[in-house]
């Protein structure tokens, strides 16, 4: 069953939905006890649990990242750094050995039809800003592209059969959609081996993790909100920036970090 595709929107809804005409994948998905739907942000699973459910659509945003040598500028090594540019945000982090992981979100109301900017136009989004400048000039290159996409909230998730987890369920964005995933497979986990009947365990599993995923998309949506500021709610949002990562941000983020899934049942 390695690499075939789920395709079949009909092939969760009933035993045998999906055994004549769907691929291998639907077969097997139409006649499974459990169906984990671990398929990301355009997850066919979703699409079998409700047809008519929430589709993605783009955030706003797009970004580009790549790395960096010889920078000393960056600061010194397993330091998170983020500057609020005009255009975009620009994150970067030094690696002990002289290399910079960098990444720029920027902003855009408009679905580029393509993202083709050169290091040197990304360099000029960021002229008022010495650090981001250095680091774009200093040999950098880029080696990934991303849209990012926002997807509202899915509400249907389990329906004693299928389940979703992951992207699949809650794309939270905010640099957390693996470690959501990790946790889900965890609390599923431990629910189907708390719960001897199925449907109980998945409904279990779904309300328990509701409040969390739920917490941190909305950390996310304000997250995103703060890159793509007006020119008046961007002056607020630098103003406030200083305080709120000197006195306030590990305590608002205890609840995130603090956390303990608990261990896998043997």
């Amino acid at each position: 069953m390695v690499g075939e595709r789920l395709t079949g929107p009909d092939a969760g809804a009933g035993p045998d939905a999906g055994a004549a005409t769907g691929t291998a994948a639907d077969e097997a998905a139409a006649r499974a006890d459990l169906v984990v739907g671990a398929d990301g942000l355009r997850s066919a699973v979703r699409r079998m649990l409700d047809p008519d459910g929430p589709e993605p659509a783009y955030a706003g945003l797009y970004g580009l990242a790549g790395i960096a040598q010889g920078v000393p500028e960056a600061g010194p090594g397993r330091t998170f750094n983020l500057t609020f540019g005009r255009r975009g945000t620009f994150l970067h982090l030094p690696a002990p050995d002289g290399t910079v992981w960098w990444s720029v979100q920027i902003a855009d109301p408009v679905v580029p039809a393509g993202i083709g900017l050169g290091v040197e136009e990304l360099a000029g989004l960021f002229a008022d800003e010495q650090v981001p400048r250095r680091i774009l000039g200093a040999g950098a290159r880029i080696d990934a592209t991303t849209l990012f996409h926002v997807l509202p909230p899915v509400p249907r998730r389990q329906d004693g059969r299928c389940v979703l987890v992951g992207d699949a369920a809650h794309p939270v964005g905010a640099g957390q959609g693996a470690s959501m995933a990790l946790e889900d497979a965890v609390a599923l986990a431990r629910a189907l081996h708390a719960e001897p009947d199925r449907s109980a365990a998945l409904a279990a599993f779904d309300h328990g993790r509701a409040a969390r995923a739920g917490k941190l998309a909305r950390s996310a949506a304000a997250n995103r909100d703060a890159k793509t500021a007006g020119p008046l709610a961007a002056r607020v949002r630098d103003a406030v920036m200083p305080l709120v990562f000197t006195r306030a941000y590990a305590r608002s983020t205890g609840w995130l970090y603090d956390y303990r899934p608990g261990a896998l049942p043997q």
